[in-house]
């Protein structure tokens, strides 16, 4: 759930309000060049962006996960 959230919501929204050169629909044409912004589940980045974001984040859950069963035992 993480990972759709992270890839609609998230990156939508909160990253080109934070990252200074992003690109946003508020945008003209600005003097510096701007990074494309990452669309609907980060689809402006390839296809397999979503499976590659949804896999690191099951990923990276079962690494926390696995460290929390090691400390409480």
């Amino acid at each position: 759930m993480h990972g759709l959230f992270a890839g609609t919501a998230l990156v939508n929204v909160l990253l080109p309000l934070v990252h200074p050169r992003m690109g946003s629909p508020l945008t003209s044409a600005p003097r510096v060049a701007l990074l494309e912004p990452p669309g609907f589940l980060m689809l402006n980045y390839g296809p397999s962006t979503p499976l590659v974001t949804v896999l690191a984040h099951v990923g990276f859950g079962a690494i926390v996960g696995g460290f929390t069963t090691l400390g409480s035992g």
